[in-house]
């Protein structure tokens, strides 16, 4: 099966009762009807990853949504433009393929933009298998959020957050158990058509986690190192949900350096 992160998202929050079934089963059919919120959120981002296209006199329009100037261009003032956006990566779990796409991907370093209204729990990103998914399949060291909180009536950036999540020990573990679960539950559903895999997918190359791997069974070959408790660990698991690295309020100064909270 072919599986998006968006699904396996769905999935995990039908799990726990945050959503469902029949909202589940609509997203893995591609019935799933967005909201104006995520249409919003969509238009926002199209705006971030090319500003040129959307420019309009005093502001930004993208999809029927016209952002004034002081509603995108602080946020713009965030991004490195080194980095490339909208990329996709797959990876091989057992039988299955999980499609991961990012918003913004420098290095090993990868953005999610969210766009919210009002003030939101750090839980909801934390929990989520989203940025789990992304580390594991790009290889990556980092997966932060950047939250775009607006207010309404009128519609106004109120402030730009982060909150970085980083992977550990159990990370792979955890997401092939919840693609087998997933799996399961397709098959129970027979929703196997809806999940098939495209000749894109076929392999071409490594994935940045595969060459890894193969590295480090090179250098066990030749002795440099034993198991993987002799490598340093890329990161330790968050033990406690670290309050957003900063936050910028009008009239948003330039972004600030950051320290590593590890």
């Amino acid at each position: 099966m072919r599986i998006s992160t968006t699904t396996l998202e769905s999935f995990r929050l039908w799990r726990v009762d945050r959503i469902d079934e029949a909202e589940l089963v609509a997203t893995i059919k591609g019935e799933f009807v967005p909201t104006w919120r995520v249409l919003f959120g969509r238009a926002y981002g199209k705006v971030l990853e090319q500003p040129d296209v959307y420019r309009v006199p005093d502001g930004y329009a993208c999809n029927g949504y016209r952002f004034e100037a002081d509603a995108v261009d602080p946020a713009l003032a965030t991004i490195d433009r080194r980095g490339l956006f909208e990329v996709k990566a797959t990876r091989e779990y057992g039988e299955h393929i999980v499609v991961a796409k990012v918003d913004h991907i420098l290095g090993a370093d990868i953005t999610e933009f969210k766009t919210r209204f009002g003030p939101y729990q750090v839980e909801k990103y934390a929990r989520s298998c989203q940025w789990r998914f992304e580390l594991d399949v790009f290889g990556a060291e980092r997966v932060t959020y950047r939250v775009f909180r607006f207010s309404q009536d009128p519609i106004a950036l109120d402030a730009i957050e982060e909150l970085p999540l980083y992977p550990y020990p159990q990370l792979h573990d955890e997401c092939c158990a919840l693609v087998d679960a997933f799996a399961v539950y397709v098959r129970r559903r027979r929703l196997e058509f809806y999940l098939q895999p495209r000749f894109e997918d076929a392999p071409t190359k490594p994935s940045a986690a595969s060459r890894l791997q193969r590295l480090r069974d090179w250098l066990r070959s030749r002795r440099v190192i034993g198991n993987d408790d002799d490598l340093p660990p890329a990161a330790v698991r968050v033990a406690e949900l670290p309050e957003p690295r900063f936050t910028l309020r009008p009239p948003f100064p330039a972004r600030p350096r950051q320290a590593s909270l590890f």
